[in-house]
């Protein structure tokens, strides 16, 4: 099916009416198709705002809120890869930024989004998965398991951190750390 763009107005009198009637005729779907004639006008003229080439952002000069929505959109499309559609909460529900949908409809992530490497109480017993970049490797697993998986190494014992907080992260990824997360790459 095509469009027609440009020289059709979807104004109801005869010249445009006549374009929109030849065109269906054709098989072509006009943009008549709204139903609402005053939210259709199309001509040839350029765009008075017109982005003529793009430029890549800087990571390190976004705030924490631009970071958390850049961080979502490259995780979706690596997500998106496995067959999973991201929704964004607005919120945290039960621990999740967001939730990835298998296309299958039988798999739904519960997901938290950080920054490096965490391991917190407060998410434990919850099925969390939590995703997060490391030199631009992303990784997906799920808290516990690895929570678990961790504390068999002893990487967080004896930290004041996980010993009186709950909680562990790791800014840097050694290359201990990396061999036990290379199975949660994506």
């Amino acid at each position: 099916m095509h469009l027609l763009l440009g020289s059709l107005r979807c104004k109801s009198t005869g010249a445009g009416q006549a374009t929109a009637q030849a065109a269906r005729r054709r098989g072509q779907v006009p943009l008549r198709a709204l139903r609402d004639h005053r939210f259709c006008s199309f001509s040839h003229r350029k765009p008075t705002h017109q982005m003529t080439t793009l430029q890549k952002i800087a990571y390190t000069e976004l705030n924490s809120r631009q970071k958390e929505n850049y961080n979502f959109q490259k995780v979706a499309a690596h997500l998106a890869d496995y067959g999973f559609n991201s929704l964004r909460l607005s919120d945290d529900w039960q621990g999740a930024d967001f939730i990835a949908c298998h296309i299958d409809g039988n798999m739904f992530l519960k997901v938290q989004l950080k920054g490096r490497l965490s391991i917190d109480m407060k998410y434990s017993g919850k099925d969390i998965y939590v995703a997060f970049c490391d030199q631009e490797i992303w990784y997906l697993y799920p808290h516990d398991e690895v929570r678990d998986l961790l504390l068999a190494t002893g990487l967080m014992t004896g930290s004041k951190s996980w010993d009186d907080g709950g909680g562990y992260s790791w800014p840097y990824l050694s290359v201990q750390i990396k061999a036990l997360l290379q199975t949660y790459a994506i």
